[in-house]
């Protein structure tokens, strides 16, 4: 079974007088971080890769690529593309192990605070929860099985920490 999810890549190439380069700069799931970081080397007008000789001839932003060039030499291109990856189910059986390993009693009592401070949960309750060893153990416990690469992360901690709530009756 293979899994295909897509995933955003910010890249640039320049060449100017002294250096010809190519580089990934970042990948994400979150197209807007890239967007955010484009911006950023476009600010700076790509110094920390590039630097353009001269007077600037060109400059071109939009909100997936940024491109520049000097009068004298010098020129830059970077882009944010959307490629897909491929996750065969050896990967897939790797990154489950990999978060396994992961203590989730941090996101345990993280999700309880966020019920707390949205008023969903009462101080008493919260206190008696994240205070509570066995109770954390559980909803970790029942979040473990539960997890799966299909479901948000917050769905199935809603789902662990109220069956572990119904399982010890708090």
């Amino acid at each position: 079974m293979k899994k295909i999810i897509r995933l955003f890549v910010l890249a640039g190439c320049w060449e100017c007088p002294d250096d010809i380069g190519v580089t990934v700069v970042a990948i994400s799931s979150d197209e807007k971080q890239l967007i955010d970081r484009l911006d950023q080397i476009a600010d700076t007008q790509a110094k920390e890769y590039v630097s353009i000789e001269g007077s600037i001839l060109m400059e071109e932003h939009t909100d997936t690529r940024y491109e520049i060039s000097g009068g004298i030499s010098g020129n830059a291109r970077f882009y944010i593309t959307e490629e897909p990856a491929v996750i065969n189910e050896a990967l897939m059986g790797e990154i489950s192990r990999a978060m396994s390993k992961n203590d989730r009693t941090e996101d345990v009592k993280n999700y309880l605070q966020g019920l707390l401070e949205n008023g969903n949960l009462d101080e008493e309750k919260y206190e008696e929860m994240a205070d509570n060893e066995e109770f954390l153990q559980k909803a970790v416990e029942l979040f473990d099985k539960m997890e799966d690469c299909n479901t948000p992360f917050n769905t199935t901690m809603e789902l662990a920490v109220d069956e572990a709530r119904k399982e010890m009756a708090i």
